[in-house]
């Protein structure tokens, strides 16, 4: 082709081109008909909630999508709503009461006429059948002194004392179906106390005003016997401060007798049958015995457990007395064990434990077996053995004045229900009882009421959901959501949308998904109400961007309220990395790793929802729980025995310790701790606690505690003992006093020898060596500790025979003397099987962040082998420990739990085969040291863990 025809060519093909594009409306940016193409229409993507029940108030929806302007508007079943427009991707708008008043459908999308686009397609939105409300309260215009429950007949008997307006010196029968008074019955003068027989025959009230005990006949409540009550030593008159009808014989009583308002109010005990006294009393004062103004009888008539009610409790605090037909006697050598900062107040012969208003003990055992967590003030609590549930009024005061009905499960202590009861009542509360079949009955004694009168009913499926209310009447409650599980948990750093399984109960159509969100900051997610245990969440990739945690709530925006916890959900690092991450929600305590079944047993809290207070078996190659099983509330030690045997366990809540059968957790062996030394001093009373428990390395049935008592200070003076399984070598070495506790304990190589430390931040560090043999365990020295970091635990490593400290040192136990040394100090883990030493620590450009260093060293020579970052933890790690050859796992606490920020606690899994392998990995920086590597955080101790997740206020 010639150079003429080729540039024929070209000219051609420009014009043709030019063509082209005047006729698709290119050149000037005008088409065929002079006006630019329309923009691009918006498209609707989600819109947040996608469901409400009927009869909802006006209520703000976001809709998420593309190409937002801020003329769109959000249509509704084609009218505008009032709308906000905050992104290119989001609008908000207020969906009117009226548009929501019925059941049914609605077709929601988005519209910009003004920008003339198109309509951006149509998405659901449900308008639900309102729920049946399920739990409401009434108030009665009455303000007795004190209420029973006659089951037989089916009525609240309530007294009223002589101050009251209306009713003075009376007693009402009352039907708390219809909450009217159908009889009133003139008792004598101020009437109080009301216990009913064992077969509803008789009634017993006490009259305070007349220094007298009066029987009444039921159901037509005529008079029957009366008791006058004994003059006290200066002739003054008595009252019933306690008035107990028996277990079995409807005929016997028993009776505190003394003054209200003295300390102790109550100073005898006696016994009746009908108007008969036998013969023996027991005195307290004489006795020399703590305060005494409550009484309960056991399992039957043969025994009486004095307690305390209205006063505060002291060391010692409940005490067993033995019935017969002479009368009542104390039990020989029953010194009382101390009742805390609960008040006992109900014995359950079906569990045969005693109740307070926040422990649990075992009278059999003086033992403390276990505590509720409550929050707040004013508690009022009550069993019922029969349906396992412990119900509890408390005062959260989070908001300002308030109540709130706790519900428990009575055997595992972990908090079933939280029922709002704001705006219906506050104040003191009196007595609490159960009534009926799903019935509280509740004397609120001063304070702000809905309504008049200071006794409350309280009806439906918070307190039984077994069976129907007794009556669907009354002010309706709000029953909060509780969240239990994620799945999954986590993603990687980038990923695109990811549906999040929610358990849980109390979810509603109202229920919606928000991330990392508050009062202050709604994130509400794309949610899909599945049942009322189940939703389905989006998690926005917008959420994924960079790792670290997501906190997963639950908010109703109809009662503009949160659920009572939330979890997380965490965005993992990129894959490029060698070490992996795993984090699981678990409110852990302690590990302990069997290498045998290669499983990862964790004590988790009794704040975890998903296993409250258990060991759970993990399996730390899937991140996945394989199996649990319920114990005593808070197992914050855990120590497995020699051979994968057994695992121990001490608790923080229960004077206890529990063996397990491994790896299937049966059979299990539980017994009580004790100090022998000091049963009989009422001064201290008798209750132990595990300070620190370690299995033996020999012998897979023995283990060695060290004790403390909530009676001492510090609270880790209660000596050292050594158990075969269940029973107590008879050699205790003593408690000391402050300045000689033994706070942390490590065995050496053999069963023969322990060496104890004093941990504490009283500034006298100490440690002491001890030898261990059939007869128990001796003292051999003490002296100053090597081990002097406050704070520091200190760790056996079988293998090598040496106890490896947090600040670093490595000690002979043998000798107690420094044989070596790391260049760091943190949280430390040994692992001869390995040979390594592996920290958790920060180094100096992580002081003040959530990122942390690991480093292992090589445990002949101590020198750095390697180091890894971790990044982006929530809460402080506590705790580490080996989860395999090539895994450590890491406990962390997040003192800002709650309905907004995340779970109490997590489990974080490391792995990573470079940093944990038997080949040397050097890092290229041996020059650290413990100024460069140390622990720059405040390490909570495991006693502080367990403490602060308590919800009721410590300080």
């Amino acid at each position: 082709m010639t150079n003429l025809g080729k540039s024929i060519r070209i000219v051609a093909l420009i014009l043709f081109s030019l063509l082209v594009i005047e006729g698709c409306g290119g050149g000037n940016g005008h088409g065929g008909s002079g006006t630019p193409p329309p923009p691009p229409g918006p498209t609707l993507s989600s819109i947040v909630p996608s469901s409400v029940v009927a009869g909802a108030s006006g209520l703000l929806v976001q809709a998420n999508g593309t190409d937002f302007a801020t003329s769109s508007t959000v249509q509704w079943n084609g009218s505008s709503l009032q709308t906000t427009f905050v992104s290119s991707t989001q609008l908000t708008a207020l969906i009117p009461a009226s548009d929501l008043a019925s059941v049914g459908t609605a077709q929601v999308s988005i519209s910009d006429h003004i920008a003339g686009v198109g309509n951006s397609g149509n998405l659901p939105f449900t308008i639900a059948a309102p729920l049946v409300e399920s739990t409401w309260v009434r108030a009665l215009n009455y303000t007795p002194k004190d209420i029973a429950w006659d089951a037989v007949h089916g009525k609240l008997l309530a007294s009223m004392g002589t101050g009251d307006a209306t009713n003075p010196n009376t007693l009402l029968v009352i039907n708390p179906i219809s909450g009217k008074v159908e009889t009133t019955v003139h008792t004598g003068n101020n009437p109080n106390l009301l216990p009913i027989s064992s077969d509803g025959s008789y009634l017993w009230v006490g009259l305070d005003g007349d220094s007298a005990v009066q029987r009444f006949t039921l159901p037509d409540l005529q008079k029957d016997v009366t008791i006058p009550l004994p003059l006290d030593q200066s002739g003054n008159p008595q009252q019933a401060v306690s008035l107990e009808a028996a277990r079995s014989n409807p005929h016997t009583v028993a009776v505190d007798v003394g003054h209200w308002g003295y300390s102790p109010p109550g100073w005898n005990v006696f016994v009746f049958d009908d108007s008969v006294q036998r013969q023996a009393a027991v005195n307290v004062l004489a006795a020399g015995l703590p305060k005494i103004d409550w009484l309960q009888w056991g399992k039957d008539d043969s025994t009486i457990y004095g307690t305390q009610y209205t006063t505060i409790d002291s060391p010692g605090g409940v005490v067993s007395m033995n019935v017969n037909s002479s009368g009542v006697a104390l039990l020989p050598g029953d010194g009382g064990f101390p009742g805390g900062t609960g008040m006992y107040s109900y014995f359950s012969p079906t569990t045969g434990l005693m109740y307070s208003s926040t422990r649990v003990a075992d009278p059999a055992q003086l033992a403390n077996v276990g505590e509720y967590n409550l929050l707040g003030d004013a508690w009022q609590c009550v069993p019922d053995a029969a349906i396992g549930r412990y119900y509890c009024l408390v005062e959260p005061q989070l908001y300002g004045p308030s109540a709130e009905l706790w519900v428990f499960d009575l055997a595992k202590f972990n908090l079933l229900e939280r029922v709002d009861l704001s705006g219906v009542l506050t104040g003191s509360f009196g007595r609490l009882i159960r009534w009926g079949q799903a019935g509280l009955a509740l004397i609120s004694v001063s304070g702000v009421y809905a309504g008049s009168g200071g006794l409350f009913l309280i009806d439906g499926a918070a307190i039984n959901p077994n069976v129907p209310s007794d009556t669907p009447s009354g002010t309706a409650t709000i029953v909060y959501p509780l969240m239990f599980g994620l799945k999954p948990e986590s993603a990687l750093v980038g990923s695109s949308d990811v549906t999040v399984s929610v358990t849980g109960q109390n979810f509603t159509p109202d229920s919606v998904g928000c991330w990392s969100c508050n009062y202050l900051q709604l994130r509400m997610i794309q949610t899909t109400y599945v049942s009322a245990t189940q939703l389905q969440v989006t998690v926005p990739a917008a959420a994924l961007q960079s790792a670290g945690p997501l906190f997963i709530s639950i908010y109703d925006p109809v009662r503009n309220s949160f659920a009572t916890n939330s979890l997380t959900f965490t965005v993992l690092p990129g894959s490029n990395s060698s070490t992996k991450l795993a984090a699981m929600n678990l409110d852990g305590l302690a590990t302990a790793w069997d290498k045998t079944a290669s499983v990862l047993y964790v004590g988790t809290g009794g704040l975890d929802r998903a296993y409250p207070s258990s060991i759970v078996s993990v399996d730390p190659t899937t991140a996945t729980v394989k199996n649990s099983v319920q114990v005593s509330p808070f197992p914050y030690i855990l120590s497995i025995s020699a051979q994968d045997q057994f695992l121990y366990v001490g608790f923080e809540e229960a004077s206890l310790e529990t063996q397990l059968a491994l790896p299937g957790f049966s059979p299990t062996l539980t017994w009580p701790l004790s100090n022998p030394s000091f049963e009989n001093d009422l001064s201290f009373g008798n209750q132990f606690y595990a300070r620190d428990l370690q299995a033996a390395p020999q012998n897979p049935h023995t283990t060695a505690v060290s004790l403390y008592n909530y009676a001492f200070s510090p609270v880790a003076t209660g000596g050292l003992t050594v158990y075969d399984d269940q029973i107590q070598r008879p050699n205790i070495v003593p408690g000391w006093t402050r300045g000689n506790d033994i706070d942390v304990l490590a065995w050496g190589k053999m069963d023969s020898i322990l060496i104890g430390s004093q941990n504490d931040f009283y500034g006298l560090q100490t440690d002491y060596l001890f030898s261990a043999d059939s007869s128990g365990v001796s003292l051999l020295s003490s002296g100053p500790s090597n081990f002097n970091a406050a704070g520091a635990y200190i760790h056996s490593d079988f293998g090598t025979g040496l106890v490896y400290s947090d600040d670093g040192n490595v000690a002979d136990p043998s000798t107690g003397q420094v044989v070596g040394t790391i260049n760091a100090s943190g949280i430390v883990v040994p692992d001869s099987a390995l040979n390594r030493i592996f920290v958790l620590t920060q180094s100096q450009a992580q002081a003040n962040s959530n990122d942390y260093t690991i480093i292992s060293f090589d445990e002949t020579t101590y020198s750095l082998v390697s180091t890894i970052a971790v990044q982006n933890l929530l809460g402080f790690p506590f705790s580490m420990g080996v989860c395999g050859d090539h895994c450590l796992a890491v406990l962390t606490f997040n003192g800002n739990w709650g309905p907004y920020y995340g779970p109490v606690g997590m489990l974080y899994l490391i792995s990573d085969t470079t940093f944990v392998s038997e080949t040397l990995h050097p890092s290229g920086n041996t020059s650290l040291t413990k100024g460069e590597l140390a622990m720059r955080w405040k390490r909570p101790s495991r006693t502080e863990v367990v403490r602060r997740q308590r919800f009721r206020r410590e300080n």
